[in-house]
Formats: C-alpha cells, structure tokens, sequence
C-alpha cells in the first residue's frame, strides 16, 4: 500500500505568514529533484516537494487517476492551511498543476509550469513520446528495467541537454543512481499520455509562467510554445543548452526567477545562457 505520509516533504516556514511554494514532480519524480528550492530560496519561505504517487506494478493499489493525484494534493493543502501559494509543476506534475489551478484557485494564487505542455499531441515527435510512454506502461513488469536502462544509458541522456551532460558528467551520473531505486509504476505512464487540459485551459485566469528548456528530448518545445499561447494570462521563458530538468540544470537561475515570479518581479537572465521569449 501507499505510504500517504510521504506523498509531501515540507519544510516549514518562518514567522506569521510565510511565503509559501509547493513544487509537484512528474513521473517517477521524487522530492529530491527539488532539492535546489532549499538551498535557494529564502529561509524563511515554507516550501512544500511531492514525490509522486506509486503503487504496486500490477496497478491496482494507488491512485486511479491523475484527478485522484489532484485530489491528494488538494486534500495535503487544505489539511496543511496551504493558501495562496505559488505552485511549480514539472512534466506530468505542470498537468497536475493546471488542474488544481482550475479547480482550487484558493490554493494556487501563482503557477510554473516547466518541461510540460497541454497534454496531447502537437508534433510527430510528441506523437512517438506518447507511444513510448504507452509502451512502458504496458512492458513495465516484463524486464521493461533492462530496456529502460538501454535506451536512456548510464548518463540519462534523454532527461538532460547533450552540453550539460558533458560539462557534469558527474551530476547526470548521479541523477541516473537515483533514479535506479525509484520503482515504476506502470499506471503514471497512463496519467500522463491521456491528460490534456485543452478543455479547461482558457478558464485558467492565475498568472502563469512556462518554462522550457531548449533541448527538452521529451517534451517538445512546441508544447511549451502552445501552452503559453492557451493560457490567458501567462509568460514564457525559454532556455538554450537545457533539456527536460531545468531545476538541475540551471539550479540557481530556475529558482532565483521562480522567486522573481512569485513576487511579481522582472526575470533577471542577466550573465545567464538564457533568453526571454
């Protein structure tokens, strides 16, 4: 069964009324992917990491549906007095986050949405990508761990831009060793290839900011492009020489105008590989 506790790591924050950020993985996703927000954001902010719910390989314990992830969330908040938040979702987690933003809008007063899109199909890539991750969620249980370790490599090539993974070798090594020992959970591979908030986006009225990395290998920049272009009130923020982790690959950029956004201020891309679109 799921341990329900370890669905969110909070960090407490300091005095009355902190400032308050909840950061949602994606698939396979793990608090530890934000480890960057403790070290860079301020020491006073209440900072609350999802590791994304699991469940037993045959899919039956755990939750049924993204809404049912949504509804955790919604549920963690509300136990926690989580108001008025600014709420970052990565890949699968930006879906989540779009959700929640249209149905609790008392929870997410700002959200990011980094590496993700819409949900669906926008390019002929996108349409390979769903049919990998349709392909995983079936192949998980019959040896899919040794064919996952081929096609991604000892480096995770595929979750990081080709230039980061040779300036830090060591890093997206080490990012692979981590995720050996996160299970897999054929049922988030099927959250992810049926979501699509194209239904509910334009209702989506909270300031938002997408980010996309330039070199992102699963999710396209495409999506990024129109996902911005389908919310109503939002601003994009594109990085060259990134791929699909910003929040590792850029650590002290992506956290510093998160903060930026969050107090309502300008980007500061300044002395940074990186552009504002």
């Amino acid at each position: 069964m799921i341990d329900q506790d370890s669905f969110i790591v909070e960090r407490p924050g300091k005095g009355t009324s902190p400032e308050t950020f909840v950061f949602v993985s994606g698939i396979r996703g793990k608090a530890w992917s934000f480890d960057g927000a403790l070290e860079c954001l301020p020491k006073k902010a209440r900072i609350l990491r999802t590791n994304t719910p699991e469940g037993d390989v045959l899919g039956i314990d755990g939750p049924k549906t993204l809404e049912c992830v949504v509804g955790m969330l919604a549920k963690e908040c509300d136990e926690r007095d989580v108001k008025n938040a600014t709420v970052v979702g990565h890949s699968m987690g930006g879906f989540v986050v779009q959700a929640l933003a249209k149905e609790r809008p008392d929870i997410v007063r700002k959200m990011a949405l980094a590496g993700t899109s819409y949900g669906g199909t926008h390019t002929s890539r996108d349409a390979f990508v769903n049919s990998f991750t349709a392909f995983r969620a079936v192949n998980a249980m019959y040896g899919f761990r040794d064919f996952d370790r081929a096609f991604f490599g000892p480096r995770s090539p595929m979750y990081f831009s080709d230039s980061f993974i040779k300036k830090n070798p060591e890093s997206a090594a080490l990012f692979r060793e981590k995720m050996k020992e996160v299970p897999y959970c054929p049922r988030q591979f099927s959250w992810g290839s049926c979501f699509s908030s194209a239904s509910f986006i334009e209702d989506i009225t909270q300031p938002a900011l997408v980010i996309h990395g330039q070199e992102d290998k699963i999710v396209s920049v495409e999506g990024g492009k129109k996902l911005v272009e389908s919310l109503p009130n939002a601003s994009y923020w594109e990085i060259p020489g990134c791929g699909h982790m910003p929040m590792i690959e850029q650590e002290e950029s992506f956290y510093k105008n998160i903060l930026a956004f969050h107090k309502g201020k300008p980007l500061d891309v300044q002395n940074h590989d990186l552009e504002v679109v």
